[in-house]
């Protein structure tokens, strides 16, 4: 079955190269088993640095410390571990426009079986990296939050593609037993670390859902003969 993640399906949408299309689909095709994951460890300090809404950032200042300090293994190592760092600072930098206001939002673990979305034929991985729940007026929402580390321009998200990835988080509330609460699109956020952007789904959900359909559709299509 053709299958994309949802960060690569946004960095699909709005790429106009075809040689970079061409290869975004068959790195999803052919997925390389020695290649092991970017930024993995960013993701344990990060949930702390969430969880206590901002208030604590050592875990995040501890990470940057070891990672800067640690040399050893590959050459590849080495440079990933540099990047990751890079990812938290940045990460630090963006605190005055997170949502961190306590007791309005909460960050949650996402549950370890997330659903996949389909869409003509393609199975599309979404899973947030983060759920939010939100109390306001007495209401009770929820959102979801996915970072995108990509440092360099050519796979950039841009601002529409970063919408279609919110509208993608949108979408997987709404199909997902992940929270009992409404979801609303504006707390469905696609956060490019390295451009600094917040962006969250648009008013436009639907449409931005039907141009998805579409490209799936093409991506479908191509897929057999990659």
């Amino acid at each position: 079955m053709p299958k994309i993640s949802a960060n690569k399906l946004g960095e699909f949408l709005v790429t106009a190269n075809p040689i970079r299309r061409l290869r975004i689909l068959s790195a999803q095709k052919y997925p390389s088993n020695a290649v092991v994951p970017l930024y993995r460890m960013a993701q344990a300090p990060l949930a702390a640095y969430l969880q206590s809404n901002g208030q604590h950032a050592e875990p995040l200042l501890a990470a940057i410390d070891r990672m800067r300090s640690d040399v050893s293994g590959s050459r590849w190592a080495v440079t990933d571990r540099q990047n990751t760092a890079d990812a938290l600072e940045r990460i630090l930098q963006l605190a005055g426009r997170l949502p961190l206001e306590q007791p309005t939002y909460e960050y949650r673990k996402v549950p370890a079986k997330a659903i996949k979305l389909f869409f003509s034929g393609v199975d599309v991985s979404v899973r947030p990296d983060f759920l939010l729940h939100v109390s306001r007026r007495g209401k009770q929402y929820c959102g979801a939050v996915k970072f995108h580390y990509a440092k360099t321009p050519e796979r950039a998200l841009k601002e529409q593609g970063a919408q279609y990835v919110a509208s993608l988080l949108y979408r997987w509330l709404q199909e997902s037993a992940a929270s009992e609460h409404e979801p609303r699109p504006d707390l469905c956020l696609s956060i490019d670390v390295f451009r600094g952007a917040i962006i969250p789904a648009p008013r436009a959900v639907t449409t931005r859902l039907s141009e998805i359909e579409t490209a799936c559709q093409e991506i479908a299509i191509r897929w057999d003969h990659l």
